[in-house]
Parts: C-alpha cells; sequence; structure tokens
C-alpha cells in the first residue's frame, strides 16, 4: 500500500469516528466532580465550550484550530436564578437525541468534560440578548433532534455548533464567519466548535481545567 493510500485509508477511518460521535461526550468516571462556574458573572446568550474525555471528542477538537481546543459547545439560558446550558448532542442513554437543558455544572461535570470554558459575545446589545434568549428558548420548546446527517442547509434537525450558529443568526451575527471544514463523509460543509472559538468578539468569562487529566489547551 503506498504512503497516499495509508494517508486516504487514515483520513476516512478518523471522519469515520467522528461522524460517529460528533459532540458527544461519553462518561468514562467513576468519581463525577462538579464545578461551581461563578454564574453571577454569565448571561443567556454566552457560549460554553468543553473538551470531553473521548478518543472522539480528541479527534474533533484535533480537526480544528490548536489554540481553540474544544469538542462541544452549547449556550446559556438563565431560568429566573438557575443557569442552564442548551445543547444538543447524540443520545446516550436517552430515548431521543433532541435538544437539552440542563445545568451549567452538569454540562462541565468530570465524568464529561476535561476542560472547558464561557466566553462572551461583547458587541450584543441588551436588544440583541433578549432575542437571542427567546430564540433558544423557542428551539428548547420544539424538542428539536440531532442531525446525525451534518446538514447545515436543513434546519429541521441540527448538530451542536450548528445548534449555536442558528440562534445568533436571529440577530444577523454569524458567530462562525463562514469556516467551514469538509470531510470526506459529510456531504456538506460543516462547522467544527474551534470554528466557533476562534471569533475575535468572543471574550473568555471563565475557564475550568481538570488537572487529573491533562491541561487544558
Amino acid at each position: 500500500m503506498s504512503i497516499s493510500t495509508r494517508s486516504n485509508c487514515c483520513k476516512w477511518l478518523i471522519t469515520f469516528i467522528l461522524l460517529l460521535s460528533f459532540c458527544g461526550c461519553g462518561r468514562t468516571l467513576q468519581s463525577v466532580i462538579l464545578p461551581t462556574p461563578p454564574t453571577e458573572k454569565f448571561s443567556s446568550g454566552d457560549i460554553v465550550l468543553r473538551l470531553g474525555r473521548t478518543l472522539q471528542s480528541e479527534l474533533i477538537a484535533s480537526s480544528g484550530d490548536s489554540l481553540t481546543h474544544y469538542s462541544h459547545i452549547g449556550i446559556i439560558l438563565f431560568r429566573g436564578d438557575s443557569c442552564c446550558v442548551v445543547h444538543i448532542e447524540p443520545k446516550e442513554k436517552r430515548e431521543a437525541d433532541e435538544i437539552l437543558c440542563e445545568p451549567i455544572e452538569r454540562f462541565f461535570s468530570s465524568d464529561v468534560a476535561s476542560a472547558g470554558c464561557v466566553m462572551s459575545y461583547e458587541a450584543l446589545s441588551p436588544t440583541q440578548r433578549d432575542r437571542i434568549a427567546i430564540k433558544t428558548q423557542e428551539l428548547l420548546d420544539s424538542r428539536i433532534l440531532f442531525d446525525h446527517d451534518y446538514l447545515l442547509s436543513d434546519s429541521t434537525r441540527m448538530y451542536c455548533t450548528e445548534l449555536v450558529e442558528n440562534i445568533y443568526s436571529e440577530v444577523g451575527i454569524s458567530l462562525s464567519e463562514g469556516r467551514r471544514r469538509t470531510l470526506p463523509l459529510v456531504r456538506e460543509p460543516l462547522i467544527l466548535p474551534s470554528d466557533i472559538a476562534q471569533n475575535k468578539n468572543l471574550r473568555t468569562l471563565w475557564h475550568l481545567s481538570y488537572d487529573d487529566l491533562r491541561p487544558a489547551r
């Protein structure tokens, strides 16, 4: 087998693994740590990113920009004083892989995250934040399902980055700024978490790293 053929086979194998669990983060640790994020610093519409603890998560993260090394993304929605993360991922011990709203502590718990951060889009006006929160709640109420075909052209189902990109498009903002990745087994170019994290208008409010695994990158 030639070097070129081996390289192509490797690329297809990595892509296949990515597509099996894009944005999913397996629960691999028995002892679970729940962090205490400074939620008083956060607002609805802030972006949350995490790096999972699985090989698939590492492959997703390494496929993007090395300076923004994350594999999953969601968006903050406040319900009264409760800070939750709205996100979507392939089902794991759930009947349907539909959109979720879970406490931010759970989103960043040590069994699913090795690192993470919360970022704020600095230029948002209060009116824009309100519209983003309304759009987020609407998608949550619709119980939209995960898009296993990864088609940006079809918004009846969504994957994690598509969900966040779609919400911000409600106020005329493209978080990905047009950045796309082309993979062999995907019909359309897709958005990776790093494509959003690179946005220069995003400012990090809080950073998490579980030192028992490795430093965050």
